[in-house]
This record gives C-alpha cells, structure tokens and sequence, in this order.
C-alpha cells in the first residue's frame, strides 16, 4: 500500500558493524562528544575539583531553575516531530520518547518536567516562584529553536537536534549531578546523603534511565526514515550523504547547548543566582 513508509526496525540491516552503525557512530562521536560544548566555560568550571562549592552550586542551581522550563518544553516538540513523520515506526518510536519524557503511566511520579520542579522545590523555591521562573534568553532561545524546527522545519534536520539531546543526556546530567552533591552542603546545608534521600537525584537518574534507551533507539528511527527515503544502508557514500541533514541538526543542537551554557556562565560570573530568574 505505502512502499516507502513501511520500514520495518527489524528487517533494516543495522546491526552491529554494519555500515549504518559505523558511519553513525562515527559522526555522533564528531557532532556530540567533540562539539566545543564539551569544553566551555561552564563545564570546565563545573569539572574542576579546585572551583569553590559557592561557585558550583550557583552555577548548577542557575541550570536546573532554567531546566524546569526546558524538561516542560521537550516532550512539546518531539511530539511536534512525531506528528510530521511519514514512517509509522518513527512515529511510535518518537512519541514513545515524549511519553517517557511526560512520566508514563504514573505521570507526575515520573514526568521529567514534574522530577524539576521537586528538585526546585528543594532547593528552597516555593510554587508561586517556581510559575514566574523566566528562562535565561539563550535558555528560551534553546527551546523556541527545537519546537520551530521540530513543528516546521527539515525533518532530518530536526530529527538530529532530538539525536544529539539523547545523546548528550548522559555526560550533561551526571556532570550537574556530581556538581551538587560537592556543594550541597555549602548552598542548602545538606550533606550529599541528604540531598539524595530527599529527592535530589531523582531528576538526574530519571533522565539518564530514559534517555540511555533513547539514545539507543535514535539510530534506528534515523535508519528507518532513510531507507523509507531509499537510502541503500549498506552503501557509505549512500548512508553519508543521507545523514548529512542530520548531522546539520546535532551540530547546530549542539551549538545551541554552547550557547545556553555560557549563558549561565556569564550570568553567575555576573552575581546572578537561580533566585534572579523567579522575581
């Protein structure tokens, strides 16, 4: 009935060290793991064992009061995407995605935007701050840029902006984690056990559980969009030329989380705390 939008997962030739497997990981590892992200300001304070636990914490808690925001927003426009994709399996696979990310069935016990605003509770917000949080502008900029490309943009284009989130998850979010269990005590009195059994780790481990499985389930989607684009997954120039748009969409994710990260940077360098962004 719909040749080109009946790809099965299971019948793509995607296995380990295949073609596909090899030329994918290969770009993620360029567009994600050596993106200059990984070496900003922000994160290279946040991993330096000699920076003060006041600085840390500013900086880590700046992060969180903007990733309230953005855990609200995300599940918005992967479903945005899911609605444009041709291909049934891309689909279920993308709206399983924004599922996960929206707590499944036990919903706010889970939903990641809803693990945030817990955390912003513990870190001494109260809920009529929490609704006035007003995102840092790179932070609003991030999440206004992936709903238009997911909602109107390229496809392939807005599909590795979603790739390289899942793939970055991981060494973002343990990077965050780490930073407050080393300045918990210093900016909420809590002594790291404290901080976990209080719910601290929640939102972290939460999204590095979904988001690993995610992560693996990316490349798959990707291939089943391009061989329904009859995309030859066994050819490296085919599978090259056909992930050059999405390869265009990580990086530029990429350059979006850059920006976002120095943005807090700047602004903690300037005397700003996660309280400046709720008055």
């Amino acid at each position: 009935m719909f040749p080109k939008r009946i790809a099965l997962l299971e019948s793509l030739p995607i296995d380990q060290g295949s073609t596909f497997c090899r030329t994918w990981a290969d770009s993620i590892q360029e567009d994600c793991h050596r993106h200059s992200v990984c070496d900003g300001r922000f994160v290279r304070r946040l991993a330096c064992e000699e920076s003060s636990p006041t600085e840390v914490f500013s900086l880590a808690a700046v992060w969180l009061v903007n990733m309230v925001a953005g855990s609200y927003c995300f599940p918005r426009y992967v479903a945005a995407l899911a609605s444009r994709a041709e291909q049934d399996a891309v689909r279920h696979g993308l709206l399983e995605n924004a599922w996960d990310e929206s707590g499944s069935y036990n919903h706010t016990y889970r939903s990641h935007f809803w693990l945030a605003v817990r955390l912003a509770r513990l870190l001494g917000l109260a809920d009529a701050e929490i609704d006035r949080i007003k995102p840092l502008p790179e932070a609003q900029k991030y999440t206004d840029e992936h709903y238009r490309h997911c909602s109107e943009g390229e496809f392939g284009f807005a599909f590795g902006m979603i790739c390289l989130i899942e793939e970055f998850t991981t060494p973002e979010f343990t990077l965050i984690f780490k930073a407050f269990l080393r300045s918990c005590k210093t900016g909420l009195g809590l002594e790291p056990s404290d901080f976990i059994l209080k719910g601290g780790a929640e939102y972290f481990t939460a999204n590095i559980g979904d988001d690993e499985r995610h992560r693996e389930d990316m490349p798959r989607l990707v291939a089943t969009w391009l061989c329904a684009s009859g995309v030859d997954l066994s050819s490296p120039s085919d599978v090259s030329r056909g992930l050059e748009q999405v390869r265009a969409g990580a990086r530029y994710s990429a350059d979006l989380r850059a920006q976002f990260f120095e943005d807090i940077f700047r602004f903690v360098s300037d005397g700003g705390t996660f309280r400046d962004l709720v008055r």
